[in-house]
Formats: C-alpha cells, structure tokens, sequence
C-alpha cells in the first residue's frame, strides 16, 4: 500500500519527484517516485545511519551491480542508481501489483494450476538470476510480487556472486527464517541450489496459506530446516511434489532451475512466440477472485511541471512497486549438459591416444624421449582446459563459466588442434596409410572440444528477437556491430585480393593452384564466406544478436585459418631465413586476418553494455 510522506521523508531523490511512501526494510526506505517524464519508479534509499559505514557502502554498490547484471521478464530490472551520493539509492519501475504474502494473507491459499504457473514464472527469474552468476539469498513471499502478467521477483540486495560465500563479516546469516536453506544456517557454501530450496518454500505458501516448516521463532524455524523434514501434509495433490525434491536437505539431491521450469512450465504451448515458460496474462494464471483484485491502472506518463505544484500531488494507485525487465534472455549455461559430455569425451579421447598405436604401430608414450613428447604436450594442455572447465561447472551450479574460461579453452582448442594438423601433414608426407588410431584419436578429440566451445558459448541463450536499448547484458551494442561490420568488409576485400596480388617470389595464388597453392585458396573461401554469412545474418536480424551457431562457426574457422597461416609463415622463414620472397599478397591476407579477428571480438556477447 502507498502510504502519505512523512515530515521526515525526501520530496526528491535524484531527479526522481518523491510522492509516496511504499514500505521499509533492513537497509532502508521505497518511496514512490516520478520521473521528469512521468514514469512510476520505485525508490530505494539507504538509512542515513548506514550510509555512513563503509562496509555498507561497498555492500549497497554490490547490490546495484548485481541489479544491474539481471534481466528477465520475471525479474527487477534496475533503472537508476548512485551509490556513492551521500545518501545511496536506486530506483526500479513501478507496476500495479501486491506481494505474495499480502496476496496470500487477504485471498487465501492458491490451488495447484495457479501455484504452477507462480513455480514457472519464479524458475525463469532465477535462470535470469543465476546467468549473471549470482544467487539471490532471500527469495520470500514478501520479495515476489504478483502482477496481472506474472510474477516478479524483487530486492537483490543481498544477492552476491555465485564464487563467494560471505557478503559481510564472519557468521552473518543472510536470508529470512522459514525460507532459508540448510546451508545458509550452517555455513555450508551457497550455491543456485540455495534458492530452488526457498523457491520450494516460497510454493509450498503459496499453495498452504504457510510456509513448510511451520511458524514460531527464528530459532525454532531455523532448527526445523536444518533438522527436522518439512511439513507437506496440507500441499494439494496431484501437480506439486516437485515441492518436496526442491526442499531436499542435501544440495545435490534437489533439482536445477532448469528441471522445475520443465516440470512447471503449462504443457501447452500456443506458438513458439509464446513459450510455455511465459506465463501468458489472457491464460488465468491467477485465482479468479485475486485477479479481481489486482490493480489495472497503469502509470501513464505525465511531464513533471516546471514550477513546484500549489497542491498536493494526486494519491497514487494503492498497490505496491514491482518491476518489469526488458525480456531479454540471459547468457545462461543452456549447453552445458552437452558440454559435459563433450569435454568427458575429449579427455578419454586424448588419454587412450597417449597408448594406443600412433604412427607406424608405436604409440606416444613410448618414445616420449625420441621425439613423441609434443604428442603429449598437446593432448595435456586439452585434457587441463577440459578438466578446467569441468571443475568450474560444478563449482558454478546454474551460472555460466566464468568468460576467461570459456576463451582460454577455445584458444587452447584451436591452436592445438591446428598444430596436430600441421604436425600430421609434416610427419607422413601426405601419406596418411602409417597414422594409427592412437594418432586419430588425438586428431578427432578436436571434434568433442569444438562441440564443447560452441555449447559453453553464452551467445547460445541470446534471443532471436529484437532487443531494445539500452542494450541489456547478453547483447551487442549497435556501435559494435557496426565495427564488426566494417571490419568483415575489410576482411573480405583485402583476402580477395590478396589472391591476385604477387605472394612469394612475383606469383600469386591464382597462377599456382595445381602447384601447391591451393591451400590457401581454400583458405581464402572459407574466411571470405563465413564473412558474407555473418553480414547477411546481422543484415536480416536487425537489432538481435547474430545467431549463436554462425558467431562460433566465423571465430572457430577465422582462428584456425590465421592459426594455419602463421605456421606456413614460420616454415618459410626456417626454409629461407627472411621474408625477403614474400610479396603484397600474403601480408594483405594477414591484415585480413587481422580484420577478422577483430569482428570476432565485436560481435561477441561480452561486448555488451548494461
């Protein structure tokens, strides 16, 4: 409910116009607030008594960086913040809607179709959550708020990053009593599996008008989840015993995000437009005399007068904030299962290639002191990238590898798999007949690490549609695009013609293809092509995002070709101790590598601006 501004209260914040009061917490006080162009914000701001400590400090700048990071149409989206003024907010938009508890409270228990399509909505907004490598720490009744299209899920105050485990000092424990998880109680690491527990708790109220463990102190709450099982009996039944599984003690007993948003998600789906994750506001999601209830005057926007009002402000809707996010899909780990797989694959793939026969019936490891430990050397630096990844998956839970990861294993994947290449050719000649299968299973390891590169790619949760700006995480800003664009028309016309201009000793590519140089003529195609493919993709997507598949396919094949060419440089330099023979037309080729090098990087997701 928006309650009349105390004598105490601020009439601004920033260039926000304060009109209401809408609640009070631990860290502060949510005021109602106006935008110049006649928005509804919602407006946090710290207590002066905390804004004074600078270890809150630190803590609040946290929180709106984790704001920030977080996009979703079931999550807060941040609109403004200043955390270094003398005393810290941020403002978030405001939406008709009512907390949970308070839904709960004046309407009672919800039955079983709507408390699934509350699972749904509170799954996505925590895939959302957890993309951006955090954990949300208190997700409650009172921190979902209930909207005529969906849920949100609000106040990150306390979310922090998914490596660490202590926001604040030593024994803090952060998080509310009936809704914590175990671990949080006894100091165990918080993990994405923290908040499918409080997601179980947060269902189970709904559906029970009580949270699964009961009521009483603290303490005796806190005991019961740590100790004793919750209590379900009054859960409805069939549709909700996902609940009991996403309350499970054990971490590792409880199931991902990803496996409840499956198992509530509405098993119809009208079009791909609609996905069955979305909860649709024409479907009735809600209990019918809830949705009654719920407000439906939207905040149109007012210009904000030039002189100060001679009368009170009209009384805002009496609803509480909620917030709204530009539905934008996160970078999450959407194949990451596959990747798994992949990576488990490739390190088999190259630790038998270390025994069985590799060239003319011996294998790596026995002649590592003849010649045979580069062999090794590689398949080492692919199987440590792997197990890299691999440690930091289960490490992560829902949140993606971290992105020096994710490059460090592509880079490794790439040039190894190119230097195996070139070896492979130099040692037989062209004569592939004495290669045994301990040498091809090296070489094809490259295949399952290639996979992995492009599953563990965050451009693979990117939307298909357009993305409006500001641009949210996850998308490429349209000055980088337009670098990207640039840079792939360089590519394509210093390649082309540096197959016509003089490349070693005054002939060029063309005048040889049937005497060796066709190489680089296949070379030159696949750059060139994969070039016209990513700019006729970025043509017909519009504002969205390359596709995922063409982005990994142009950086995988511009790496290995540049990877490649390098080597042949540095074979003609040991052959004839300068470049003196090389002409215009390879180092027009080197530029255009150059170029597409620099595409890569500008059409990469992490090029985004929040």
């Amino acid at each position: 409910m928006v309650a009349e501004l105390e004598p105490g209260d601020p009439r601004r914040v920033g260039r926000y116009r304060i009109t209401g009061r809408l609640g009070a917490g631990g860290m502060g006080r949510v005021f109602l607030g106006r935008s110049p162009g006649g928005r509804l914000v919602a407006v946090k701001v710290v207590r002066a008594e905390l804004a004074d400590d600078p270890g809150f400090r630190a803590r609040f700048a946290r929180e709106v960086a984790a704001a920030r990071k977080v996009t979703g149409l079931f999550t807060a989206a941040l609109v403004d913040a200043d955390p270094d003024a003398p005393t810290p907010w941020l403002a978030t938009a405001y939406v008709p809607g009512l907390a949970l508890d308070e839904a709960v409270a004046a309407h009672g228990p919800w039955p079983v179709a709507s408390v699934r399509a509350l699972g749904a909505g509170l799954a996505e907004a925590l895939e959302a959550i957890h993309a951006a490598g955090l954990v949300h720490r208190d997700l409650k009744p009172s921190n979902v708020l209930v909207a005529p299209d969906g849920p949100r899920v609000v106040d990150f105050g306390i979310s922090m990053a998914v490596e660490a485990t202590a926001l604040t000092r030593a024994g803090t424990v952060i998080g509310t009593p009936g809704f914590m998880a175990p671990e949080q109680l006894t100091g165990a690491p918080v993990t994405a599996a923290t908040d499918v527990f409080a997601l179980g708790a947060v269902l189970a109220y709904a559906a029970t008008g009580t949270g699964p463990f009961g009521t009483g102190s603290a303490q005796s709450l806190n005991f019961r989840i740590a100790y004793e099982e919750p209590d379900l009996a009054q859960l409805p039944s069939p549709g909700l015993e996902i609940i009991a599984r996403c309350l499970a003690k054990d971490p590792a007993e409880r199931p991902t995000v990803a496996a409840v948003l499956d198992e509530l998600a509405p098993e119809q789906a009208e079009s791909e437009t609609h996905p069955a994750t979305r909860v649709d506001p024409q479907a009735g999601w809600l209990p019918e005399h809830l949705a009654q209830a719920l407000p439906t005057a939207s905040a149109t926007p007012r210009p904000e007068p030039s002189t100060a009002p001679t009368s009170a402000p009209p009384p805002p809707p009496p609803t509480r904030a909620a917030t709204t996010a530009v539905p934008a899909a996160p970078a999450g780990p959407a194949g990451a299962p596959r990747a798994t797989g992949a990576l488990w694959t490739a390190i088999v793939m190259v630790v038998a290639a270390q025994f069985l026969p590799a060239y003319r019936g011996d294998s790596i490891a026995d002649h590592l002191g003849e010649g045979s430990w580069p062999g090794l050397l590689l398949g080492a630096l692919n199987a440590a990238t792997c197990g890299l990844l691999l440690g930091l998956q289960a490490r992560s839970g829902n949140a993606p590898v971290p992105t020096w990861a994710r490059v460090l294993h592509a880079t490794v994947t790439t040039v190894v798999t190119a230097t195996l290449l070139i070896m492979l050719v130099g040692y037989t000649g062209g004569d592939l007949s004495p290669v045994g299968p301990g040498g091809w299973s090296l070489i094809l390891a490259g295949v399952p690490l290639f996979y992995s590169v492009h599953q563990l790619s965050p451009a693979r949760a990117l939307s298909a549609g357009p993305v409006p700006a500001p641009a949210a995480p996850g998308t490429v800003t349209p000055e980088s695009r337009e670098r990207a664009a640039s840079a792939l028309r360089f590519a394509i016309a210093a390649i082309t013609v540096a197959m016509f201009l003089p490349a070693m000793d005054g002939d060029n590519v063309v005048n040889h293809l049937s005497e060796g140089s066709w190489p680089v003529a296949v070379f030159a195609v696949v750059n060139v092509s994969t070039s016209v493919l990513v700019l006729s993709l970025q043509n017909r997507s519009g504002a969205a995002p390359v596709a995922a598949w063409a982005r990994d396919l142009h950086g995988i094949l511009s790496t290995f070709v540049i990877v490649l060419l390098l080597a042949m440089l540095f074979g003609i330099y040991e052959d004839q101790g300068d470049f003196d023979g090389i002409g215009p037309g390879v180092w027009a080729y080197v530029l255009g590598g150059l170029a597409l090098l620099y595409s890569i990087r500008q059409l990469s997701p992490s090029r985004a601006r929040s």
